[in-house]
């Protein structure tokens, strides 16, 4: 049944050692044209640059809305900036600074303005605090973005650069002692309108939750649409985290439907780096709209394997997932594979979701996580269990059990993570007790959909 929990696009939840998420990228207003570079005329100054503690990197607190104010005078700068005027979109952008102190994209934006006036140092110093918080996003900018050029050519670009080095350092310790963890904001279903034409979440994003800072690391770079995601480290060197990215138009306990699928791989070796990337995957959008499918996404080395699976229900109430061949869609490439017999089997009275029990990084703690949902005639019901065995005594510790949908994630120390409607317990190695103090706005698993076993 883990095959099957990996299948259904949209259920984005860490069930076991599944690491499963995802993310937004910037929206056209956030996107600047590419202007010529202006030649340096003055001598850049020392910027004294706050040193980098371990594992301070990432995002204490995240927002996930801004202030119309902030978001209008952001835009007006653009226009100034994209113009040409790079005094007047400085001001616009710092009055959305203003506005909103937090508002990341109102930052980096006035580093590029502070950069082609020539003011490498406070440039610098924007760009530190975005490195710092969000790397995968901002830490490509810094190479490819001709706004940034004169800063990369500075002393003081110099010195971010080697600060980027060092926060790169600080983001592989993270991801090797962090939990795999969603950032998400939920989204009621309006009673007034077509719950059928959105997720229950949106600016989803895949990273870790660091317990010792109580941060929240990004793993991959903002992805609009983001609704899946995970995380292949069977290779070290070739560590990847994948995202996929759609509208989604129907679902129910089983399956997301989504459509415009867009693919996008990004290494987890060099935070940001654009591996494979395909905004609208041919083919897909047809598929969907022609049959009731499930996704599968696997990664494959540089490229990624989707496998639409089509979903049948029959007269008893089961499921059943057919495996078409003639469905399998390779990146810049298609395979025509002859139509298999191949089924997957759900019982639709009870389908257990559980994968393979994860075991901490030293060895001295198995988590046993276990979920089950059913479909009858009373709706939707779930089932869920928690237990820990200690592989020094071999004894079985149940931790807790109830009646709902939850997800649940193994630290590398050997504390388990626990969510359950939206709320999260965390059991510390060898404390029977549950302490919630992970942050609210930090998630283990997704919203569910309607109890009545459709969107």
């Amino acid at each position: 049944m883990r095959r099957l929990a990996r299948s259904f696009l949209g259920r984005a939840a860490c069930l076991a050692s599944l690491a499963l998420a995802c993310t937004a990228a910037p929206g056209p207003e956030q996107r600047r044209a590419v202007i010529a570079k202006e030649p340096s005329t003055l001598a850049p100054t020392e910027l004294e640059l706050e040193p980098v503690q371990p594992l301070t990197i990432g995002w204490a607190e995240r927002r996930f809305d801004h202030p119309k104010v902030a978001l209008v005078r952001n835009k007006a700068g653009l226009k100034l900036h994209r113009g040409g005027d790079y005094a007047g979109g400085l001001a616009g952008f710092e009055d959305a600074l203003a506005a909103d102190p937090d508002y990341a994209w109102a930052r980096y934006n006035r580093a590029c303005a502070l950069s082609r006036l020539v003011r490498f140092d406070e440039a610098a110093e924007d760009l530190d605090r975005l490195l710092r918080e969000d790397l995968p996003t901002f830490g490509p900018r810094l190479d490819g973005d001709e706004d940034l050029a004169g800063l990369r050519e500075s002393a003081a670009g110099g010195r971010l650069l080697e600060r980027r080095e060092q926060f790169t350092a600080a983001w592989a310790d993270a991801l090797d002692l962090g939990v795999i963890a969603l950032s998400y904001r939920s989204i009621e279903p309006d009673d007034e309108g077509d719950q059928r034409v959105f997720a229950l979440y949106d600016q989803l994003r895949i990273g870790v939750y660091v317990p010792t800072t109580r941060r929240f690391v990004p793993l991959a770079p903002e992805v609009d649409d983001a609704i899946f995601a995970m995380i292949d480290r069977s290779e070290p060197e070739a560590a990847r985290v994948l995202v996929i990215s759609g509208k989604v138009v129907s679902g129910d306990m089983w399956v997301i439907q989504p459509f415009d699928i867009g693919v996008h791989l990004f290494d987890l070796v060099t935070p940001g780096r654009v591996v494979t990337e395909l905004e609208h995957v041919e083919r897909g959008h047809e598929l969907l709209q022609e049959h009731r499918l499930a996704v599968d996404a696997t990664i494959e080395g540089e490229q990624v394997r989707l496998i639409y699976r089509e979903v049948q229900y029959a007269s008893d109430n089961d499921v059943s997932v057919r495996v078409s061949g003639s469905r399998v869609q390779i990146l810049a490439e298609t395979e025509e594979l002859a139509p298999t017999s191949e089924f997957i089997h759900i019982d639709g009275f009870g389908a257990d979701l559980r994968g393979p029990d994860p075991v901490s990084a030293d060895g001295r703690v198995t988590m046993h996580f276990v979920l089950v949902s059913s479909c009858d005639e009373e709706g939707a019901t779930h089932e869920y269990s928690l237990a820990r065995r200690d592989a020094a005594t071999g004894a079985t510790e149940q931790l807790a059990s109830g009646d709902s949908r939850a997800g649940a994630s193994l630290g590398p120390e050997g504390s388990i993570y626990l969510e359950v409607g939206g709320r999260i317990e965390r059991f510390a190695p060898g404390q029977r007790e549950a302490i919630a103090d992970v942050p609210s706005w930090i998630h283990f698993e997704t919203p569910g959909y309607g109890h009545d076993c459709s969107i």
